[in-house]
């Protein structure tokens, strides 16, 4: 019987892994490409392109007026690949007078035609067309076409090659899966916990769906505040989400109040699934978080294994286009979404680029809702919803493995940053994540003195930690921590050693090899004019007592409580709450001190106190000589582009040794979770009113 449903289970998981294999190798959606044709009325070259304008402008102007029977068909044709496959902002105007823009119009390239395709809604009273300065270099000329532009539309094939590398591992990981449960069990404790949970379960249903309906209560009673107020609106979803949220937060909370302490993980898994799932959804659209446009474009590579294959929305998203970015009220907030959904038609842009491992969680959920044939705003959140669950699943392992200090972790990892961090496009969730992993396991075997360190808790303290750097590997200085541990612990010194450095090396090797490729380059353009990693590198080197003040001075303000509450309570491009950070700051400190055993003697040494501070003002300064170099003008006497979210890493290190262990107190810990839990939960909802639900009106 036993054998029987670990092989239902095995098979309904491997016929999942299919699932997401044809989702992962396959597009439903029809590839839609330009075709050049001859019915061209006139060009205008690229030496007649004048600009009358100021040099700084954003624009050149290409003239219009003379072009007798002018059509709304315009076309763009390029000289060479670098416009190829991106959406351009095109600017009309009513006279000569540049600084006046009458409409704003899309230029968009499809893949290897060459051509960027332009239809104007109306060609009266066009005086000239503006066209960014950026592809000016690149325009062959301007075409006027007397008929609407032509287009062909071929549907995806499968990715027959990746399609079998899937199948092969997903044969792999159920084979592996299938010996692992016949010597641990796994299968059969899930299915008998479910089943003795059954009525739990049904309850919690009710439960919820009871809290929905109070929550529909309660938001058309505030709507009918508002109105009262003479603030216009009506019912409004993400208010409803956010109730809903609370709600379920408060329901939870009151379930595991006599739980914290015996089960931390499982208090901790169900705060931040409902924390988390609500931020989503409440959440504005889209650009909330940094940088979406650039983790959204790997999140999108990932989902077709290597091959980025981009519609419209696609385009909007990862070239940062306004009819992307956060609007400032709900009807905006709704435009956005309907358009997003609107455009989310054919590819236009289908190019290969390499795989970022941080981006594959969010691309298996935008191929599956791609493959339902679902809304492009469900397919964006279901990417979201992936982060979620892998930072999840990762703080939980690690807090079930520390014997004490799982509130210490819990405070950190909830912090509405790292939280909100965890339901954006980025791979800050998977450093963090995997981080934690690492450290518990680092801790925990300090914790356990008296013990032998097994290979099995080496090799995941060790990798888990080169895991969480890969996207980051300026934050290798962290794989110094497993040869802090004692020689005692060691079964084999050698073969300890020989595995510590495995990962120290390849990981090593993978900056080394960046770092150089980087050098080379002219740095970040969002840095500004002036930045030139060459340059400045010879700055640095001939100027070191210079560069050291530039250095000392930035340190100062990183290190500055304004820093850390950006730190703690940032909500990206929506804003901050740094209100809260200071209650979550005294939180964190009253839990460092109070959440020690004895077995945590050993934990805050001399020795690893001593790497924690080092670690964390050393990783400082390299990661503001790393933004002085590739985001700052050469010989600048200031640092850009530092930003208050890169000391999270090393906060938990730090915080984990801060408390000795020497003197027990005796009380029930469950205090200290609803202190945990209920800080988090005040600060969380403060901030998610105040960043969130104020543009939402």
């Amino acid at each position: 019987m036993r054998d029987k449903k670990r092989i239902i289970v095995l098979t309904i998981l491997f016929i999942f892994m299919i699932i997401c294999s044809v989702a992962l190798c396959y597009t439903p959606k029809k590839y839609k490409e330009y075709v050049h044709t001859d019915d061209i009325i006139t060009t205008i070259s690229g030496e007649d392109i004048i600009s009358q304008n100021d040099p700084e402008s954003a624009v050149l102007a290409v003239n219009l007026s003379e072009v007798d029977n002018l059509t709304p068909y315009l076309v763009i044709k390029f000289k060479d690949d670098s416009a190829y496959g991106t959406y351009y902002d095109i600017y009309t105007y009513t006279s000569d007078d540049y600084s006046q823009i009458a409409g704003l119009y899309g230029a968009i390239t499809y893949s290897h035609s060459g051509y960027g395709v332009i239809t104007l809604d109306s060609v009266e009273d066009v005086y000239a067309i503006g066209i960014p300065y950026r592809i000016d270099p690149s325009i062959d000329c301007i075409e006027i076409h007397s008929n609407e532009p032509t287009f062909t539309y071929a549907n995806s094939t499968l990715q027959i090659h990746r399609f079998i590398a899937c199948i092969v591992m997903s044969i792999l990981v159920t084979i592996g899966l299938f010996f692992l449960d016949c010597k641990k069990k796994y299968i059969d404790t899930a299915l008998h916990a479910i089943y003795e949970s059954r009525k739990k379960i049904l309850k919690g249903f009710i439960i919820a769906v009871a809290l929905a309906i109070l929550a529909i209560i309660l938001e058309f009673l505030f709507k009918t505040i508002l109105i009262h107020f003479g603030v216009a609106t009506g019912f409004r979803r993400p208010r409803f989400f956010f109730f809903w949220g609370v709600l379920g937060t408060c329901a939870w909370l009151f379930h595991m109040r006599k739980q914290f302490e015996a089960h931390t993980a499982k208090a901790f898994l169900g705060f931040i699934w409902i924390v988390g799932i609500t931020i989503i959804l409440v959440c504005p659209f889209a650009h909330a978080g940094w940088d979406i446009d650039s983790h959204y474009s790997l999140a999108l590579t990932a989902s077709q294994l290597g091959a980025k294959e981009q519609t419209l929305t696609d385009l909007y998203i990862t070239t940062a286009r306004g009819a992307s970015l956060v609007k400032g009220d709900y009807a905006g907030n709704q435009g956005t979404i309907a358009q997003l959904n609107d455009s989310y038609t054919d590819i236009i842009d289908h190019c290969y680029d390499s795989i970022s491992i941080a981006h594959v969680p969010a691309g298996v959920g935008i191929a599956l809702g791609r493959l339902l044939g679902l809304s492009f705003y469900k397919i964006f959140m279901l990417g979201e919803l992936m982060n979620l669950l892998v930072y999840s699943i990762l703080c939980a392992i690690a807090i079930n493995k520390l014997k004490s200090g799982k509130f210490i972790l819990a405070s950190i990892a909830l912090f509405p940053t790292n939280v909100f961090m965890a339901c954006c496009y980025n791979y800050d969730y998977w450093v963090l994540g995997f981080s934690f992993v690492g450290i518990a396991y680092f801790i925990s075997a300090y914790q356990t003195l008296d013990e032998k360190i097994t290979l099995k808790d080496e090799l995941i303290m060790c990798f888990a930690i080169m895991i969480a750097c890969i996207p980051k590997q300026i934050y290798l200085p962290m794989l110094i921590l497993p040869f802090l541990l004692p020689k005692k612990k060691m079964v084999n010194r050698v073969k300890y050693y020989l595995t510590a450095m495995l990962p120290f090396v390849a990981l090593a090797g993978l900056l080394l090899i960046r770092t150089l490729s980087e050098v080379n380059t002219t740095g970040d353009i969002r840095g500004g004019s002036g930045v030139n990693p060459v340059e400045q590198l010879h700055y640095i080197l001939g100027n070191i007592p210079a560069y050291a003040k530039t250095l000392l001075d930035f340190m100062k303000d990183i290190f500055s409580l304004g820093y850390i509450e950006q730190a703690i309570t940032n909500y990206g491009n929506i804003g901050y709450y740094l209100a809260g950070a200071n209650l979550v700051i005294i939180m964190v400190i009253v839990v460092a001190v109070l959440d020690k055993k004895s077995c945590d003697i050993a934990v805050g040494n001399w020795l690893t106190r001593s790497f924690a501070i080092v670690f964390m003002v050393g990783e400082a300064a390299l990661i503001a000589t790393a933004f002085y170099m590739a985001y700052t003008a050469v010989g600048a006497n200031y640092i850009n582009g530092v930003q208050a979210r890169y000391l999270t890493p090393m906060m938990y290190p730090l915080v984990a040794v801060m408390g000795s262990g020497r003197v027990d107190v005796k009380f029930n810990r469950n205090y200290l979770g609803y202190m945990v839990f209920g800080t988090e939960f005040v600060v969380l909802v403060l901030g998610i009113c105040q960043a969130m639900l104020t543009k939402l009106i």
